[in-house]
C-alpha cells in the first residue's frame, strides 16, 4: 500500500520533468501540440498508445496507471474543462507562457518545484 501511495504522489512530478524536458530539448511533436491548441484546434493525444501497449503487455500496471492518469487529465482538460476547472486553469496558463505550469494530473510538482527553484536562487 505504500508503494501504490508513494507512486501516486510521484507520477505528477514525473510527469513534470517528462514535459519540462520537452520543452528545454524544443521537442517538435510537442511543439505541435502547442501550435494545435493555439489554432483551437484539439489534439487526441495517439502518440501515448506507443507507450501503453507495451506496457500492458508487459503487464507494467504501474506505467499503465501513470500514463492513464496522464491521459485522462489532459483529455479532460483540453474536451471537457468545465469538469476539472482547476487544473484546466493551471494547464491552459501553460499554454500561453510554456516556461510555467508543467504538470499536467496536478499542480503540486509546479509549486514544489517552483518553490524548490526559489530557494536555490
Amino acid at each position: 500500500m505504500i508503494k501504490e501511495l508513494l507512486f501516486f504522489f510521484a507520477s505528477p512530478m514525473i510527469e513534470y520533468i517528462i514535459h519540462k524536458s520537452l520543452h528545454e530539448y524544443k521537442n517538435t511533436f510537442h511543439r505541435e501540440h502547442h501550435i494545435l491548441i493555439s489554432n483551437r484546434n484539439n489534439d487526441r493525444e495517439l502518440w501515448i498508445l506507443y507507450f501503453l501497449l507495451p506496457s500492458i503487455y508487459f503487464e507494467n500496471y504501474y506505467l499503465v496507471i501513470g500514463l492513464t492518469r496522464y491521459y485522462i487529465a489532459h483529455y479532460l482538460i483540453h474536451f471537457y474543462p468545465h469538469l476539472v476547472k482547476g487544473l484546466t486553469k493551471h494547464h491552459l496558463e501553460h499554454h500561453k507562457n510554456c516556461s510555467t505550469n508543467f504538470a499536467v494530473s496536478a499542480t503540486y510538482p509546479d509549486y514544489l518545484f517552483s518553490y524548490i527553484y526559489t530557494l536555490l536562487q
